[in-house]
């Protein structure tokens, strides 16, 4: 945990951290923009594979250091940059937009409405399934609808299940994309062959970010934050000072009560 780190620096300066960078020793998968895929990377993840935003003391790379002079007041919110860089990423993968411009995504936690955040940035035509009410709302304060019974060009699975798998190949269209980003890690995917195969879908993976033609993905869902606040408004939806740790997690496992974002706020201790 506590990868998703945002802060100031000592002039007071807003800044998120990203917490994969480049390994620094030139290589392919770094040089090409993709230093996700980097194994030396990856094994130096903040939150996973060194001290994360949970420590006391954290080493960040001064590379993945990205300000955010736009963000103001709201501090804490700025850690939906890292769930938004996960997305703005899948989304160039797909290559969003270009082959149509409906969007479902399937989830409305956290990850699923920073989705659809991300592409409704993007211009395109957002469709959130939720599963709670609250979840409906922040979809709706973010400019997503509630699905129709038509087809998808892009269906972007949020959820991480089987069964929101195989809704996800249903509502796609023929040739249309679906993309994962829900954590399937330890699990193994099951498609349906019949949807896949007779529809020919195209289905893509997403994990962490990286760098494209457009500049990295986590200075790309900065910007998604910054230009539209009521992302942070809708999503974040309990805030607790640093010494209120365990009520926090209680309350974000409580999702079908009203939690979507639980953010913890160390200058509130």
């Amino acid at each position: 945990v506590g990868h998703e780190i945002a802060g100031r620096l000592v002039d007071g300066t807003p800044v998120v951290v990203e917490p994969v960078t480049p390994c620094g020793q030139r290589c392919a998968f770094c040089d090409g923009g993709d230093y996700n895929l980097c194994p030396t990377s990856v094994r130096q993840v903040l939150g996973i594979g060194a001290d994360g935003g949970m420590a006391e003391y954290v080493a960040a790379d001064a590379a993945g250091i990205v300000p955010l002079p736009g963000i103001g007041d709201g501090l804490g919110d700025a850690s939906l940059v890292e769930p938004l860089a996960v997305c703005a990423h899948g989304l160039r993968l797909a290559d969003a937009g270009a082959g149509g411009s409906r969007v479902l995504v399937i989830g409305g936690g956290a990850l699923g409405l920073c989705a659809a955040a991300a592409a409704r940035h993007l211009g395109l035509d957002v469709a959130v399934q939720a599963r709670h009410e609250a979840q409906r709302v922040a979809a709706g304060r973010i400019g997503a609808s509630e699905p129709d019974d038509g087809r998808y060009d892009l269906v972007v699975d949020a959820a991480g299940s089987p069964e929101a798998l195989a809704e996800a190949a249903r509502r796609a269209r023929r040739g249309g994309t679906v993309l994962l980003l829900a954590n399937y890690w330890g699990t193994d995917i099951v498609l349906p062959g019949g949807s896949v195969m007779f529809k020919e879908l195209r289905i893509l993976t997403g994990i962490m970010y990286g760098r494209g033609p457009g500049g990295r993905d986590i200075e790309t869902a900065a910007a998604v934050l910054e230009a539209n606040p009521e992302v942070a408004r809708a999503i974040v939806t309990h805030r607790f000072p640093l010494d209120a740790a365990a009520e926090a997690f209680e309350a974000a496992a409580r999702r079908a009560e009203g939690a979507i974002k639980v953010i913890l706020v160390p200058a509130a201790s």
